[in-house]
This record gives C-alpha cells, sequence and structure tokens, in this order.
C-alpha cells in the first residue's frame, strides 16, 4: 500500500532533496528564505535547526511552565511574521519539529490546545495560525489538537503595551468552551510577559481541565537555557 507524505513528514522529506530545492529556488524563482534571507526554499538549513529543538524554560508567577524553541528577536520572529502574514504554511511544519519537542519536556498530556487570536485578525488573514500549528505539533506528538478556548470579549493588541497594561488587557478574556478534565498542553507562537498564557490556564482550569504546561515557537527575551533546567 502506498502511503501518501503528510504534513508532518515536510521536514524530513525536505531536509533529503534540501541542496536542489535551494538551488533551484534561487536560479528560478530567486526564492530567499523567510528567516533569515538567503537563497532558499522557504526555510534555509540553518533556520530549519533553529526551530528543530526546545531550548528555553520559563516559569511564570501563577506555576505555569512554558517551554520555548527560540528567541523573536531575529529570524524567529521573521519566521512567525511569515506564517501570520504571509501564509507561509511550511513554516508551521518546521516548527512543529521544535514544539513536538517541547511537549515532550511537560508533564504526559492528553491534548493540545492553541490560544486563540482575535477573531479580526483571523478574519484578515483567512487562517488561524495557532490552530495549524497546534494540528502540525499533534501529528508530531500523536496528540489531538482541540479548540477549547473563545474569546469573550475584544482587547487592545498587546504590542506596546507596558507590563501591567498586557495583564489587565487580558483579565478574564478567555473563557472555555465546555468543561472536561483531561490534562491539556497550550500551544502559542510568541510569549512576552506571558499574561495570555495564563489566562488561557485560568480560564481551563476553572472548567476542570488540567494544564499541564505551555509550549511557544518563541520567547521575545533570554530564558533560561534548557538544559541546565532538566
Amino acid at each position: 500500500m502506498i502511503r501518501h507524505p503528510e504534513a508532518h513528514d515536510l521536514p524530513v522529506l525536505v531536509d533529503s532533496c534540501v541542496p536542489v530545492l535551494d538551488a533551484v529556488a534561487d536560479l528560478f524563482i530567486g526564492s530567499s528564505c523567510v528567516g533569515c534571507g538567503v537563497a532558499s526554499w522557504q526555510l534555509c538549513r540553518r533556520c530549519r535547526l533553529l526551530v528543530a529543538t526546545a531550548r528555553f524554560h520559563r516559569l511564570l508567577p501563577s506555576g505555569l511552565e512554558v517551554i520555548g524553541v527560540t528567541e523573536y528577536e531575529g529570524s524567529g520572529g521573521a519566521m512567525l511574521r511569515a506564517l501570520k502574514d504571509r501564509g507561509a504554511w511550511s513554516v508551521a511544519a518546521f516548527c512543529a519539529v521544535g514544539l513536538a519537542d517541547a511537549v515532550a519536556h511537560l508533564p504526559a498530556a492528553d491534548l493540545l490546545v492553541p490560544v486563540p487570536s482575535q477573531p479580526a485578525a483571523i478574519r484578515r488573514r483567512g487562517f488561524d495560525h495557532g490552530l495549524a500549528l497546534a494540528r502540525s505539533t499533534g501529528r508530531r506528538s500523536r496528540l489531538p489538537a482541540r479548540h477549547l478556548l473563545r474569546r469573550v470579549r475584544v482587547q487592545a493588541d498587546q504590542a506596546g503595551l507596558a507590563l501591567e497594561e498586557r495583564a489587565t488587557n487580558q483579565q478574564r478574556a478567555l473563557a472555555a468552551l465546555r468543561a472536561g478534565s483531561s490534562r491539556v498542553v497550550l500551544i502559542d507562537d510568541i510569549c512576552t510577559t506571558g499574561a495570555t498564557l495564563m489566562e488561557a490556564e485560568r480560564a481551563l482550569a476553572a472548567s476542570g481541565w488540567q494544564v499541564q504546561g505551555a509550549v511557544v515557537v518563541a520567547n521575545t527575551t533570554r530564558l533560561t537555557d534548557l538544559s541546565s533546567h532538566r
């Protein structure tokens, strides 16, 4: 029986023929890496390696454990902007490699839960990038990804807000779609102050869900090296 490639196979398939793909991309279409700009098909080898492993650990004031893959400054942020603003779908598949590794560093879970974006942002982009990250990670982790959170009020854009303003902006902004008792891991693209993740944790815990931790692609500040944590 022929097995057709799936989304989680993408990094492996690309690695096997990346020199050819990069050469063709550079020669015929002038394609460049969305992370650093060098000639490449979607992501160059350096940027793929940048998101292939969980590297950072962070403990939020609520006690929520966050495992991060890379830093937002530089290529990490460029990759996420390409995914969110330009629909670079392969970024989600490559980031899922590191996110799955991050999930493995947390206590065992039953579900992966993406933190929902603002409805207006989803309409503008035409897709939910958080759900794309969760589904790609779920295929690698063999865990289902489920929408369990909804936004119950419109918030100001977190960008540019001070620490205290970010926390206030997120208060009671999320609610669980239904009650449950399964063990869940939150997935988000960026962790800045942690206010959004802590609000997601609060909303799920209030409905009985057991939040085991959170994984993110990028952190905006340098954190504790994961190798020194475990």
